[in-house]
């Protein structure tokens, strides 16, 4: 069974059956439901396809089989929400078709259009919107938790909870279904809330903890994974950043914020695994934003592999995409990346007294060069001292002293405050034009560079 099932053009149309293999499904569906048995599945599944087959204007048959088909990985989340958005297009005011493609919609973390379906699923409902009242406070509460919600989303939640919960008394089935799913929900909201205090005070072992009893308590694995990964990276853990990133795309493929994230940990930690970060950069141009700067991530990984042909491709793409930006066009002026206009400051203090058999001279001097070429930069300090005493008519005591600090680091944490990397360099004739100079790039790198100096 496959995509293709859903997808196919239907032209016969029985109403009588398709009502019977349509009654067949839900009571299959029910008994799916209670016992949770693999061939009460496939036999809802069967008689939904059967009641599509013959009635294609059937509703209820669309997203009922998008929901059970994508539970059992047969089809996409993708694919599901073309699915209900098919019942949508056939009966606009059935609320059930609105929210199950509110509610697809929210597993692919497009919470805007999640919201904008349970909406119109309330605005049909009326009085009777309970249900849909109650699912849009728990999709506000599933964004808080996986996005860090502000003041109007903890407002919103609380407004469509309580004005759900007062509805819930015309809907005793949905009381149950809601309570039973808002439980699992204030369990993950608790666990984050906790753990947010532990990361705030730096207590991180405490914090990693929570997040694990979290993924073992919760059926929401994916945002402690997250949580976890970032931590791990906070705290330089990159193997464990990386193996909780992927668990996270293992629960949701669909996760673009953690595809970037797991791309340039990648890119920056561990270079030599170029095939998986070119497979997260072409899972992201899937969903078709900043395209530009993807395709011209994958350009350099492709040119690091040797792979001419794709990497030249990719390129163009970015081209296309973006023709005004710089680093597509050939465009980075080395010569005035790496070097400046610099200056020096040069300042001498020097203080001399004494009497006729104690004379003493103090003097203090500080040195700043800005070297043209960027990473040349020289600090000098230097403190000089003499003292000569005759204690006695034929005794002349002279003491010296100097002290001298100097610092031409760069990208260590010695010298005066930790001198560090103040730009990219290179061989401004021979470097490729195409590569980037700056921007956000080049400013990672940088950064990069210094923490690990």
């Amino acid at each position: 069974m496959s995509e293709q099932i859903l997808l196919q053009p239907i032209q016969a149309a029985n109403t009588d059956k398709a009502k019977e293999s349509l009654e067949k499904a839900r009571i299959a569906h029910e008994r799916y439901l209670i016992r949770q048995q693999n061939s009460d599945l496939q036999e809802a599944i069967e008689y939904y396809i059967d009641a599509v087959k013959y009635d294609p204007s059937m509703p209820e048959a669309y997203y009922r089989l998008a929901t059970l088909m994508w539970e059992q990985g047969q089809i996409s989340i993708d694919t599901a929400i073309e699915q209900c958005k098919t019942a949508v297009s056939l009966a606009p005011h059935n609320i059930n078709a609105h929210l199950y493609t509110g509610f697809f919609m929210k597993m692919a973390q497009d919470f805007k259009s999640a919201e904008q379906e349970f909406k119109s699923a309330i605005k049909m409902g009326k009085l009777k919107s309970a249900r849909p009242r109650l699912i849009l406070s728990q999709s506000i509460l599933q964004k808080i938790n996986s996005q860090n919600g502000n003041v109007k989303d903890y407002l919103s939640f609380i407004y469509y909870f309580l004005s759900g919960s007062l509805m819930l008394a015309w809907d005793r089935p949905s009381m149950k279904m809601f309570y039973k799913n808002m439980s699992d929900d204030f369990s993950v909201f608790t666990y984050n809330t906790v753990g947010k205090f532990l990361e705030k005070f730096k207590l991180y072992p405490t914090a990693e903890s929570i997040y694990r009893q979290a993924i073992t308590a919760t059926n929401h694995s994916e945002i402690f994974y997250n949580k976890m990964g970032d931590l791990a990276l906070k705290n330089k853990e990159t193997d464990l950043t990386v193996d909780c990133y992927r668990k996270v795309l293992e629960a949701n493929p669909l996760n673009r914020e953690v595809l970037i994230k797991l791309a340039t940990v990648l890119q920056t930690y561990f270079p030599e695994n170029t095939d998986e970060t070119i497979d997260c950069y072409e899972k992201l141009l899937e969903f078709d934003i900043d395209t530009p700067q993807i395709y011209y991530e994958l350009g350099h990984l492709y040119m690091k592999k040797e792979d001419k042909i794709n990497s030249i491709s990719a390129f163009k793409l970015a081209l296309e995409r973006d023709p005004e930006n710089p680093f597509y066009n050939n465009s980075t002026h080395w010569y005035r990346q790496n070097y400046r206009t610099a200056g020096v400051v040069n300042a001498n203090l020097q203080a001399s007294g004494g009497s006729e058999n104690v004379r003493y001279m103090v003097g203090a001097g500080y040195y700043d060069e800005k070297g043209i070429a960027i990473n040349t930069d020289f600090k000098r300090f230097n403190v000089l001292s003499n003292l000569t005493a005759h204690p006695a008519k034929r005794l002349r005591m002279d003491t010296q002293l100097g002290l001298t600090y100097s610092d031409r680091s760069r990208g260590t944490s010695a010298g005066a405050g930790g001198s560090k990397f103040e730009g990219s360099s290179s061989e401004a004739k021979t470097t490729s034009t195409l590569l980037p100079g700056g921007g956000a790039s080049g400013d990672l790198i940088i950064q990069k560079y210094n923490e690990i100096s």
